[in-house]
């Protein structure tokens, strides 16, 4: 994807905003999000320093990286009753656990009230007021289990997968805001 960037706007796209959503959730540290970060833009720590001359402290970069959910009560209070909710899946020991990235979850709000989203959707955006980026729309919750774990020294490989999934990334798609909310415009 980093390949198909306008050199122009490299600069930017090492500033993109991530926005992650899935129907399950794991235990996301802020290493971790600083990894998926990362990989999302294909590059390893190094080049990303070399590049934006920046700190890749996991707490610095997992600032670029919003999570939504479900609230509770936004679960309790689904129309549907509890058997959609029981696919919604997020452990309260992780979030009560320290090293969990808490600040980084963001709370979900369907067009359509007391419905649970059950979608995979990724956004990374960037250029000028995020305009420009890319969306993922797969299988994929966001969990380590079904994105894996990456180690980022100097060759990017995978270091542990739980389980395949599949997915497919729209490249090069424009942002705009219409009707007071933004929308895709595909290109």
């Amino acid at each position: 994807m980093k390949g198909s960037v306008d050199p122009l706007d490299l600069g930017s796209w090492f500033n993109a905003t991530l926005y992650c959503y899935g129907s399950s959730m794991g235990k996301l540290t802020f290493s971790y999000l600083r990894d998926f970060y990362l990989c999302a833009l294909g590059t390893s720590h190094s080049e990303y320093r070399r590049q934006k001359s920046l700190d890749t402290a996991p707490a610095v970069l997992a600032q670029n990286v919003n999570v939504g959910f479900h609230t509770q009560d936004q679960g309790n209070q689904n129309r549907f009753g509890h058997i959609p909710r029981e696919c919604i899946k997020f452990h309260s020991t992780y979030y009560f656990d320290e090293q969990y990235a808490s600040s980084r979850l963001y709370k979900i709000e369907p067009a359509v009230d007391g419905v649970l989203v059950h979608a995979k959707v990724m956004l990374a955006r960037y250029g000028e007021k995020g305009s420009k980026g890319w969306v993922y729309l797969g299988s994929h919750n966001f969990t380590p289990g079904a994105w894996g774990y990456a180690n980022l020294g100097q060759r990017m490989k995978l270091r542990y997968l739980n389980n395949f999934e599949f997915g497919v990334v729209l490249p090069d798609v424009s942002f705009e805001s219409w009707f007071g909310r933004d929308s895709v415009r595909w290109n």
